[in-house]
């Protein structure tokens, strides 16, 4: 039990998983060679060689030649507040790096929650689309500003088959033409606004959730409809 915790306590301070246990068994064992570790740790040769230069990286492990052999030398546990120092340093420096990111994230999540996501729809299918948003939605009710122009905004057919469909599904239409609306006929419904523009012979929505640009377009349908 005890070993597992400086194991992990080794860890924690940045050293590898390996790292830790052949620092762990070189405490036991402060000068060894290659072969000697080999016979003590569970790693291959090649892999021991790799997790030595780590441990120098570290400042934990030395190594000195001894005739045609080189020994490998387990620093004094001194040398681990070395490294809980530098470990320090480094989380001061990302506690700092956070707390300056935190107001950033704040206002993206803040402009997340009240909404500003839009969306356009160009072409046929793309605009069935669109509109068939209403009908997934399932509004108890679809507040419209209609189209008052002289001439007919493209993808009228859509929209009329929606509205077919809204009916079937008890969807409720409030209508009101009280508000000039000469290039756009525009939809509120469910937190969300959907207009229909007109783009050369092309059919066009743009899809607005928003919840408080809707709000404010519901009050403004409520007085216009008051005053018909």
């Amino acid at each position: 039990m005890k070993s597992t915790l400086t194991h992990k306590a080794l860890e924690s301070i940045g050293l590898t998983e390996n790292e830790a246990l052949l620092y762990q068994i070189m405490i036991d064992h402060p000068q060894a060679s290659v072969r000697d570790l080999q016979s003590l740790a569970p790693f291959p040769r090649t892999q021991l060689y790799h997790i030595l230069e780590g441990l120098k990286s570290h400042g934990l492990v030395t190594s000195a030649k001894e005739r045609a052999r080189t020994r490998y030398i387990a620093e004094d546990p001194e040398m681990l507040n070395d490294l809980i120092r530098k470990q320090e340093q480094s989380f001061a420096a990302n506690t700092n790096a956070m707390r300056a990111l935190i107001p950033e994230l704040k206002n993206q999540y803040r402009s997340a929650q009240v909404g500003g996501h839009l969306k356009t729809f160009v072409g046929v299918e793309k605009y069935r689309l669109a509109y068939e948003d209403i009908l997934k939605t399932k509004p108890q009710t679809v507040y419209t500003f209609v189209h008052t122009g002289a001439t007919p905004l493209p993808g009228v057919d859509i929209r009329n088959d929606i509205r077919a469909k809204m009916r079937a599904h008890n969807i409720q239409e409030i209508q009101t033409n009280n508000v000039h609306m000469e290039h756009i006929e525009l939809h509120l419904y469910a937190g969300n606004i959907l207009y229909t523009s007109t783009n050369d012979a092309e059919p066009v929505a743009t899809r607005i959730e928003d919840t408080y640009l809707y709000t404010m377009q519901r009050n403004i349908f409520d007085i216009v409809t008051k005053n018909v």
